[in-house]
């Protein structure tokens, strides 16, 4: 049987965030090799996190299992429709990825699942092989769009095919034991523009999420994501991003605000209580 696996590095590592559109099972916080995560989704008032593998950089973030009982073409398919037509889901090779420790060395509490597999049929701790491959195509991707659909808020309408990687046949992807991880890249990795901000309330998201699992955790992924120079808009009290928390403890606000590098806070300050307006396109 193919297990499933899902990788998170923005609004889907909080688990209220994520319940907002499908449930997934056991999660690993994790360390992504050649891949890079940052604020690279441009929208024309509006920045989101975006990924893409690029050699020589590293990033943090949460995978999740697709429950083995349900089934991952649906599961899948949810989060493909989330996710829009500006992302491909494609797979993640499994020797990319590894157990996230903290620094004082404790333990993680679980080991990736198929390096169990590969230690409960006696394989080498440095091995770094693969499991058995899709047949087939391992890239999912779809038509374009003909518009720039905001992927939050629904705003533009949009004409094409949506970024569904539900379409994949996994009925046949690989056999018994295959461990199939997926991640969203974007189709092209974009500069910040001053024109596009950062909402606070998506910050505020992402970082709660991280601390989910460890303040450390969160506080690396923080230093590890890309493009933090740029405009941003503050709107925790008055979220304009769908999924925010609205109600946002104090003390958790405080937490999440000493892990923000200087340059954000700054342009939070500068510009961010402008309007109220939640004028995203």
């Amino acid at each position: 049987m193919s297990r499933h696996y899902l990788i998170a590095y923005g609004s889907l590592m909080s688990t209220e965030s994520r319940g907002k559109t499908g449930m997934l099972g056991r999660s690993w916080p994790v360390v992504l090799s050649n891949v890079r995560v940052g604020w690279a989704n441009v929208y024309p008032s509006v920045t989101y996190m975006g990924a893409e593998e690029k050699k020589g950089y590293n990033a943090l973030g949460v995978m999740f299992e697709v429950p083995p009982d349900k089934d991952p073409m649906k599961i899948l398919g949810q989060f493909d429709k989330r996710e829009g037509a500006k992302y491909i889901r494609t797979r993640l090779s499994l020797g990319k990825i590894d157990v996230w420790r903290p620094k004082d060395g404790t333990p993680p509490d679980a080991e990736l699942p198929w390096k169990k597999d590969d230690r409960e049929k006696g394989v080498p701790d440095d091995y770094s092989g693969e499991s058995e491959p899709l047949k087939g195509k391992s890239k999912i991707e779809a038509k374009p769009k003909e518009s720039t659909r905001d992927p939050a808020t629904n705003n533009i309408e949009s004409k094409g095919e949506p970024n569904t990687g539900a379409q994949a046949d996994f009925k046949g992807d690989g056999g018994d034991g295959a461990h199939h991880v997926w991640i969203y890249v974007l189709r092209s990795w974009q500069k910040r523009s001053n024109s596009s901000y950062v909402l606070q309330s998506y910050v505020d998201v992402v970082l709660a999420g991280g601390l989910e699992y460890h303040e450390e955790f969160a506080r690396e992924w923080a230093k590890k994501c890309q493009q933090w120079i740029g405009t941003v808009k503050a709107d925790r009290h008055e979220p304009c991003y769908p999924r925010g928390l609205r109600a946002l403890p104090e003390e958790l606000a405080t937490k999440i605000d000493s892990m923000l590098p200087t340059d954000h806070l700054k342009a939070r300050r500068r510009r961010g209580r402008g309007s109220k307006r939640c004028e995203i396109q």
